[in-house]
């Protein structure tokens, strides 16, 4: 065997073992990547259409989005509200992202509790 069979056969085998490391490496994203793309096509809101240019998932608005809604509203012009609203649900001991919490419909009552605490307007019911 010569050096040049030799570099032929690394050269062969490094972009398949590359793969297979990478892989590896990322399983857990890549599973739970197609578990949150499964999630999403059980979904009974999300409707999946198979056509020309692909597969496309196309997700219903949720209520809370729909809606007119001021402390989602207060979020997306006062820049600093993202920060005060992270303080007020550690301060609250709500364990929550920032998004889930505006966007979330199990968050309803304590969203209504923030605006009141952080914009100073009534809660809603």
């Amino acid at each position: 065997m010569t050096w040049d069979h030799v570099v032929a056969l690394v050269d062969s085998l490094a972009w398949p073992a590359i793969v297979l490391v990478a892989l590896f490496v990322l399983r857990r994203q890549a599973a739970a990547i197609a578990a949150s793309i499964a999630a999403r096509i059980r979904d009974p809101r999300t409707t999946v259409t198979v056509g020309r240019e692909g597969v496309t998932l196309q997700q219903a608005v949720a209520e809370a989005q729909a809606r007119h809604d001021p402390i989602i509203d207060k979020s997306r012009t006062d820049p600093e509200f993202e920060e005060r609203l992270r303080t007020w649900l550690k301060d609250n001991g709500i364990q929550a992202s920032v998004t889930s919490f505006l966007y979330g419909a199990q968050y309803e009552a304590a969203r209504a509790k923030a605006l009141a605490d952080l914009i100073g307007e009534p809660k809603h019911t």
